[in-house]
């Protein structure tokens, strides 16, 4: 087994409530003060925007929660965030630590946020954010390696958030990382060619998951933590959104990989024989099992991901970029990107309908990203590129069917395989979607609909009725969108470093999420939003140097 699961740190309870750690100091735990216990072996490094916590050991998270509850005491600005980073080989479980700092009333407000979304435990790092991004918790789990030790060491450059920033394209990457530099202070402008999630972000149904390696490599591990951080952050968003009046974006369903045919069915015994995960990100069951978990019949079993659904996503990127500190600029077609004095200037023209004419207008930035997804190629600009360079992205064709709920027997819970299929919502259920490398058709095709019924039927047998009216060729509606990928499907989320453009020169790229990117985007803006305010990096240099731009870039 090469992981990524690790063991429990144990408890051992004692009379009273008291208990001690098993493995560690000894330390008898009761219901000491508070004043005995907390800011521990903490390292404290003050900034004006930010201050950061460094613990060697987590242990119960006390520091932590006393750290927490003081900063919140002081009332601290809208931007400025608290940083608390620490390591723990073998991290509790959720129940004890939840039965552990019970123990301390006085933290509960505190100590239920943590235990609910507390990590499993899978080596790594973990990121976990707290009062609408003012309090950021770094834990690495795990042995003391590379990962650790990057974290922990001190960053040369101070932190400094930039004044202003520009993001061009508000499809879920630009609206997530929108909204992450948001929460830390800074004002946003965001330019679309249409308006938020209508591009390839604007399906009316996602699925929210990874399919991840037979052998646990860095791929893996990246793609891992994007899925256990974007089950959290949804989680936490929708909550706050809901107790809002919003309505609900994301749908815990459960996730089921179906083992839809032979060699996926091999792929997948391979996988359990050299992986071990904790239950909590993913179990095998059989095809009873599938069968009762999803509600409708499946004839072979799979892989389930309890913490898996599907989303809105055009509805979820509308939400994001609701705040107070970002701007939206909707249909406009960028034309120029210049850097003078140090600011970048980007020329647009933006369409009215109404007005019949187009209204033409200059912004001012720190920093630029490009989040455009299949527009970056069009977008950036050559005279960043040497004589013969050119980005290595493609466009890829996805066509979605929309099946009538009358026409299908809709399971309740997600189902991928070689297509996926959503609990229908609001009459409908999407299923998909088509993968047309050299198909630059925008509108949905007779074609591309047959394939994803023939898929369909093939994945799970007489769920959908290919004889009902309502699937007519004439009558069955979907959607077009363009997926931009990369040549090695690795998504790209960094500096922009050319023959023109250095890395300090503020100008970003996050793109290249292919058909994952409500899996992906709200982790790569986290990690995003750490560099380009020079906060501590929620990524191990390990897994973000596989993110550079560098590596996009092609001499021809």
């Amino acid at each position: 087994m090469t992981g990524p699961a690790l063991d429990h740190a144990k408890i051992t309870w004692l009379e009273n409530g008291r208990f001690y750690l098993n493995g560690f100091s000894n330390r008898i735990y009761d219901e000491l003060s508070l004043e005995t216990i907390q800011i521990q072996h903490v390292e404290r490094i003050p900034n004006s925007q930010q201050t950061v916590f460094a613990a060697a050991e987590f242990d119960l998270g006390l520091d932590f929660l006393a750290c927490w509850q003081n900063w919140m005491a002081q009332r601290p600005e809208p931007g400025n965030v608290l940083h608390f980073i620490s390591h723990q080989q073998h991290p509790l479980s959720r129940n004890d630590l939840k039965r552990a700092v019970s123990l301390w009333p006085q933290l509960a407000e505190f100590s239920e946020q943590l235990v609910q979304f507390w990590p499993p435990a899978v080596g790594g790092l973990h990121r976990l954010v707290f009062a609408d991004g003012q309090v950021r918790l770094t834990l690495h789990f795990g042995p003391q390696g590379d990962a650790w030790h990057d974290l922990s060491k001190p960053d040369p450059q101070p932190a400094c958030r930039p004044d202003s920033v520009v993001i061009i394209g508000a499809g879920i990457a630009g609206a997530c990382l929108a909204r992450n530099l948001a929460e830390r202070g800074v004002p946003v402008q965001i330019l679309d060619s249409l308006t938020p999630g209508q591009a390839a972000s604007g399906n009316k149904q996602g699925a929210l998951y990874a399919k991840l390696g037979v052998d646990y490599s860095p791929q893996t591990a990246l793609a891992l933590s994007a899925l256990l951080f974007a089950e959290r952050f949804y989680q936490q968003f929708q909550a706050h959104q809901s107790s809002n009046g919003h309505a609900p974006f994301f749908h815990a369903t459960g996730l089921l990989q179906l083992a839809f045919n032979d060699q996926e069915q091999q792929r997948q015994q391979k996988f359990l024989a050299r992986n071990y995960y904790p239950t909590g990100v993913l179990y095998p069951v059989t095809a009873q099992q599938a069968t009762d978990l999803v509600g409708v019949t499946v004839h072979r079993g799979g892989l389930w991901f309890p913490q898996g659904g599907w989303l809105a996503p055009s509805q979820l990127c509308q939400t994001l970029v609701q705040h107070p500190l970002i701007t939206i600029h909707p249909h406009c077609k960028v034309t120029g990107l210049v850097q003078s004095d140090g600011l970048w200037q980007i020329s647009a023209r933006q369409s009215n309908a109404s007005a019949g004419s187009d209204k033409l207008f200059n912004l001012k930035s720190d920093q630029l990203v490009i989040c455009a997804g299949a527009q970056t190629l069009e977008l950036f600009p050559q005279a960043w590129l040497a004589p013969g360079q050119r980005l290595r992205l493609k466009p890829i064709r996805g066509q979605v069917s929309h099946l009538p709920a009358a026409a299908i027997t809709s399971p309740n819970a997600v189902i991928c395989g070689s297509r996926y299929l959503n609990p229908q919502h609001d009459g409908i259920a999407v299923t998909g979607a088509t993968f047309d490398l050299r198909d630059e058709n925008p509108l949905p095709t007779t074609a591309s609909h047959q394939e994803n019924l023939t898929e369909l039927d093939r994945l799970i047998p007489g769920v959908v009725n290919i004889n009902h009216p309502a699937v007519a060729d004439e009558i069955l509606q979907g959607r077009v969108a363009f997926r931009c990928t990369t040549h090695d499907y690795q998504p790209v989320a960094g500096a922009v470093s050319t023959q023109s453009i250095n890395t300090n020169a503020g100008a970003w790229m996050f793109t290249g999420l292919g058909s994952k990117g409500l899996t992906y985007a709200p982790l790569l803006a986290e990690y995003l939003a750490d560099r380009m305010c020079r906060q501590p990096a929620a990524l191990p240099d390990a897994l973000a140097h596989r993110l550079r731009v560098e590596r996009v870039l092609q001499q021809e």
